[in-house]
């Protein structure tokens, strides 16, 4: 969660939850939604299976448009792959770089406003060595 603080869309701070608060939602606001993993073992090594669903959620009461959903949506890939994590040393584990595994429109309406969300979903991959 820490990496995605200083996100911000027309010089206004974009808000990063963990948790769906329970107070009055701003207009532009990144929400952890899931963190799941797996285990995959084989007869050698055992592999993790990590993703994350990021759901990235703007409100709007004029036209409905995709631009402000997408431009921080890309400032949050930006962030979460720009770092090759398969240079990370570990002496049990190799992490492999992060991954775009989806991505998906979903609109709402709420009273005159539009409500887009784009939630994208990451994965990485974790071998033992």
């Amino acid at each position: 969660m820490t990496a995605l603080q200083g996100l911000s869309y027309d010089g206004q701070a974009v808000q990063v939850y963990e948790f769906m608060p329970i107070e009055t939602l701003p207009m532009n606001y990144v929400y952890i939604n899931a963190i799941t993993y797996n285990q995959v073992g084989n007869n050698h090594k055992f592999i993790y299976n990590a993703s994350v669903a990021i759901d990235i959620v703007t409100k709007q009461y004029k036209k409905l448009d995709y631009d402000v959903v997408d431009g921080i949506a890309e400032q949050v890939q930006n962030t979460l792959l720009e770092f090759p994590y398969s240079q990370i040393n570990d002496a049990n584990f190799d992490f492999m770089n992060t991954v775009v595994d989806s991505a998906q429109y979903i609109i709402e309406q709420d009273g005159s406003a539009h409500i887009v969300r784009k939630i994208i979903r990451f994965t990485q991959s974790l071998i033992e060595k």
